[in-house]
């Protein structure tokens, strides 16, 4: 055993070389740091979380939350308050996540997170008491009382245990714990961490050799393992060399003024550096001998004792309250509230889990709380139990498979809502997706099964909940690209979620759409991936009440102060609030990025009724664990531009709502009204709306309506999937005018494809016997939201859609139409009905017989509202379009409105119809579209 030992020492001697610059730390001022920079090689990279990038000299201060870079030519050496240092080799990212240190108890907690590159960490006082946690892509790495070697790559992370109390890996829910010196576990992306290993000779040497200088590269060796020989102990020695000389290159000239942390004089420097070298050395063998001691002391005591097993585990998220914020006047400021500091805490970055069956999480403020830990990829109820904190609790919990994501929620005596959610943040760039597609199962926290972003009045309708068709979060990834010094672009990676529900049928129907649109970008104050959205919802709870409106930004609340509550392996997990989380940026004359900024504003979100407008208040967190991607999914992306036609019912009141009115609208458009742009490059789309009649008849107000974008900055109001799932949301450029005078208004409407809610008509066309057109070579869907009047025509005033439709397809060309020959379309019709005080949607069957070389066409259609029609179309001079009218078969003397246009199926003309209609009767309207095919 004697030459094992002895070879260690010089392996210990160069990996050792950081603790010396302790006894740098001299002025009280320091106190006030997490650390400082003590030797650099080349140009490394710090980014502050407030303060611009800059380039790491020794003296400067290492801050909380800094991310630290490095090219194939940099290091950097950085010395923690309590004595901890760590060596950043090169083409290297970092950052510290959480530095808490009291010098009266030597207590604190330090966690880093790294993402690429070789480093050494020498723990200080913190290691003695508690592990320093570094998390990787790979797994989680814990250092206690000791030295820790290790290599980061994007699949596999290798992590040598060098000296000290113990190391533990974890990853994938199982945890590999390292006592010996010398040895080694890998832990590939994906899997769980390797059993440990002593380290392969040569290996060491080939990181510390990373580590070096420039003045060093050019040594070699061989092994600087604890298995002895001449070549392990020549290796060694190099590393040592070199890492002296590393230091001595960086450290030969006096610190610059005003960095009060170096001593200015280079020679005491290195004469300090090569003393407490040796110190630590000797330190070290005797500390060798007292851990191999210990270690034969705890397998006899296991033998007799039943062990408890703990690991530490990444944590870091938040606790909410009951009350996460105070101040919500949606008057005076809009959605913007005042956060409760005690009621929405971050949680401490690392905690325990005892015997894989309970985890103990504590908040910042110093709570802690143990509950149940079962990794089983499901939803578990927690029985009811009284906590010193937080009172009497029951709830339910979550933890996902690979144990990196969890969810609590619990209601206490006051029937209030509290929980808890935290995990492995996916903090750093290379770790999120760049490309390709996922589906994520939605859970509204507010409520057991409660409908994705709505309130509990909406959301836990149980007529709405029984017919309710709840899309997946669809997204689609690309690189996150978008930082300084390049040209902005248009890619995004986008996001979109729908559910619609329609239960019953006329006067007892209730009925619900609400869509969220989303992007994810750079979050620059936390160096990590962030999703920024809104959120829009309208609903009927009954037919005589004016459509209601749900309204909330989208994002991803802070996980730490270096992440977003994005979690695990290619961002397999999704937390997101009504906070709002934005970033902006400059050019230069040049068109590159000048500046950058992220903001985050704390807000809640809205449910303002028709009636009366004032909104009352709530705040819904949801999250959005990743499941079976659909095969279907991202596989027909097209980039196109069709037209189509928009129609529906409007609800309209005045400030003092004297007289609310409902009136249809588009169906005066005997020319399409809407044209749709997707794009599959940047992920985008958009779309265009215009009415040339807005409101009542007569009133000489049109409106445009602009939602999305396929280019530039306005981020967060479109997403692409594919052909059959996308969503746009007003982009801020609506306009109405009266006349040729325009209105200032606010719009905040949403656009959404049919077909990413399949079902949401199902029990409609049921009900009415009709038969949907399949209509593959066509898109349809939903129009709603709100219009409101700053000034202008109907200042005060507020008009409200719900559940319109648009259809839309590749136009034939008058050209394209033949001349001779008959055909049928057969398809159906959905629209908006008012009848008397009663508001609901309602479907129909469709049939056009029509007779190219007279230009004419036979209509029926059947069971629209419980009603038949019948009328006959005309084709529009020069064009493929098509206007006609329609009355009611029987008593009911409604009459009706037709107008149309003929699509393409590819090569194929006019293989199908679309356009809208309208029905007028006694107390009676209709409004809505059509759609047919041969």
């Amino acid at each position: 055993m004697a030459r094992p030992a002895t070879s260690r020492i010089p392996f210990l001697r160069a990996v050792l070389l950081g603790t010396a610059a302790v006894a740098l730390f001299g002025s009280p001022a320091a106190m006030a740091r997490v650390g400082v920079t003590s030797a650099t090689d080349g140009d490394p990279l710090g980014k502050p979380p407030t303060q611009p990038q800059r380039v790491l000299r020794i003296g400067i201060d290492v801050q909380a939350n800094e991310a630290i870079t490095t090219g194939a030519n940099d290091r950097a050496h950085l010395v923690f308050l309590d004595g901890t240092s760590l060596t950043v080799g090169p083409n290297a990212y970092i950052v510290i996540d959480k530095f808490v240190f009291d010098p009266a108890t030597k207590t604190g907690e330090l966690a880093v997170d790294a993402g690429k590159g070789v480093f050494r960490l020498v723990g200080g006082k913190i290691s003695k008491s508690r592990p320093i946690t570094i998390t990787t892509p790979s797994g989680t790495i814990g250092i206690r009382g000791g030295i820790t070697v290790f290599s980061v790559g994007q699949t596999s992370t290798s992590s040598t245990f060098v000296f000290g109390h113990s190391m533990t890996v974890t990853g994938q829910g199982q945890t590999q714990t390292a006592t010996r010196p010398g040895s080694q576990i890998v832990t590939n992306f994906g899997s769980p961490p390797g059993q440990p290993t002593l380290i392969a000779q040569g290996a060491l040497a080939n990181q510390l050799a990373q580590l070096e200088g420039r003045s060093s590269s050019g040594q070699s060796g061989n092994s600087g393992t604890s298995g002895g020989g001449s070549g392990g102990q020549q290796g060694a020695a190099n590393a040592e060399r070199g890492a002296q000389t590393f230091s001595r290159q960086n450290n030969g000239a006096p610190p610059s003024p005003g960095q009060p942390l170096l001593s200015p004089g280079a020679g005491a420097f290195n004469q300090r550096l090569n003393n407490a070298v040796d110190t630590a050395l000797n330190t070290a063998n005797t500390g060798v001998q007292q851990v191999q001691a210990d270690d034969r002391r705890n397998q006899q005591t296991s033998q007799s004792t039943a062990t408890t097993t703990t690991r530490v585990i990444v944590t870091a998220g938040r606790y909410v309250g009951t009350t996460p914020y105070s101040a919500f006047d949606y008057s005076q400021n809009g959605l913007v509230v005042t956060p409760v500091a005690s009621n929405n805490q971050l949680l401490k970055s690392t905690g325990t889990v005892t015997n894989d069956s309970q985890v103990t999480l504590s908040t910042a403020d110093g709570h802690s709380i143990t509950l149940p830990w079962q990794q089983t990829g499901t939803s578990f109820n927690i029985a009811s139990f009284t906590d010193p904190t937080f009172g009497a609790l029951s709830g339910k919990g979550y933890v996902s498979t690979d144990g990196n994501f969890f969810a609590y929620v619990f209601t206490n005596a006051s029937n209030q809502k509290l929980g808890f959610f935290g995990g492995k943040p996916t903090t750093t760039y290379w770790q999120f997706p760049t490309s390709g597609y996922a589906a994520y199962d939605m859970n509204n926290l507010g409520g057991t099964n409660r409908l994705p972003f709505a309130n509990g009045t909406v959301g836990d309708d149980a007529d709405l909940q029984s017919v309710k068709d709840v899309s997946k979060l669809l997204t689609t990834f690309a690189p996150q690209t978008f930082s300084a010094s390049q040209r902005p672009g248009d890619q995004r990676a986008t996001a979109m979620q729908a559910t619609i529900a329609i239960s019953g049928t006329g006067a007892n129907q209730k009925s619900y759409m609400g869509v969220m649109v989303g992007y994810f970008f750079n979050d620059l104050n936390t160096v990590s991936v962030g999703f920024g959205g809104n959120y829009v919802g309208t609903y009927r709870l009954d037919s005589t009440s004016g459509p209601s409106r749900l309204i909330s930004a989208v994002s991803t609340p802070a996980a730490s102060s270096s992440a977003n509550a994005i979690y695990g392996q290619n961002a397999s997990a999704i937390v997101m609030t009504p906070d709002k989380l934005s970033t902006s940026y400059t050019t230069n004359v040049d068109g590159f990025i000048n500046t950058i900024s992220t903001t985050r504003t704390s807000q809640a979100a809205a449910d303002i009724p028709f009636q009366t407008l004032s909104a009352s208040d709530y705040y819904a967190v949801n999250t959005a664990t990743q499941t079976t991607t659909p095969s279907t999914l991202g596989q027909s992306r097209t980039s196109q531009t069709l037209s189509g036609f928009v129609a529906g019912l409007v609800d309209q009141r005045t400030l003092t709502n004297a007289s609310p009115t409902t009136t249809a609208f588009g169906v005066s458009d005997s020319t399409p009204n809407l044209q749709l742009t997707t794009d599959a490059s940047t992920n985008r789309a958009s779309a265009t709306i215009t009415h040339s009649s807005w409101g009542s008849p007569g009133n000489g107000v049109s409106a445009t309506f602009n939602l999305g974008s396929t280019t530039g900055t306005s981020n967060g109001t479109s997403a692409f999937i594919d052909d059959s799932n996308y969503a746009v949301m007003d982009n801020g450029s609506t306009s109405v005018q009266q006349g040729t005078t325009p209105g200032a208004v606010t719009s905040s409407t949403v656009l959404v494809s049919g077909t990413t809610n399949p079902t949401a008509l199902n029990p409609l066309y049921t009900a009415a016997g009709v038969t949907a057109c399949t209509c593959s070579f066509l898109t349809w869907g939903w129009w709603s939201g709100d219009v409101t009047y700053n000034s202008g025509y109907n200042a005060g005033g507020t008009d409200r859609v719900h559940l319109s439709t648009y259809v839309a397809g590749t136009l034939t060309s008058a050209v394209q139409l033949p001349m001779t020959g008959t055909a049928t379309y057969t398809g159906d019709m959905i629209g908006n009905v008012r009848n008397g005080s009663n508001s609901y949607i309602a479907v129909g069957g469709y049939s056009n017989s029509w007779n190219f070389a007279t230009q004419t066409g036979a209509v029926n259609i059947s069971n629209f509202d419980g009603t038949n029609y019948q009328g006959s179309t005309a084709l529009r001079s020069g064009t493929a379009q098509f206007t006609g009218s329609i009355t009611a078969v029987g008593t009911s003397g409604r009459t009706g409105t037709l107008n149309g246009a003929f699509v393409n199926n590819g090569a194929v003309p006019a293989a199908g119809q679309i356009g809208n209609f309208s029905v007028t009767g006694s107390n009676y309207t209709a409004a809505g579209t059509f759609k047919a095919q041969k």
